[in-house]
């Protein structure tokens, strides 16, 4: 397990700096070629996903059944990690 750790924070420190520089890259130009921040929100969308996956993160979802479409709601986090007290 720690190795695991150990590994997933090596390619972590290795991929994301890269990762966040070619998701930007693909931002800007679809930027420059007229794209609304509709349209971009793509480019964070997968950055964010890039980093769970290097992270190795679990995602749980609750309540997904009573989400009603076209309705706004204040969505909550909460995250367990390394840093949280225990």
């Amino acid at each position: 397990m720690r190795i695991e750790r150990f590994a997933r924070g090596v390619g972590a420190l290795l991929l994301l700096p890269i990762a966040l520089i070619l998701w930007s890259a693909g931002a800007f130009v679809h930027a420059l070629f007229g794209a609304t921040p509709r349209q971009a929100h793509r480019y964070y969308v997968g950055f964010a996903r890039t980093c769970i996956q290097v992270a190795g993160t679990r995602i749980e979802i609750r309540g997904l059944e009573r989400i009603r479409p076209g309705q706004a709601y204040v969505v909550v986090s909460n995250h367990e990690s390394n840093w949280d007290p225990r």
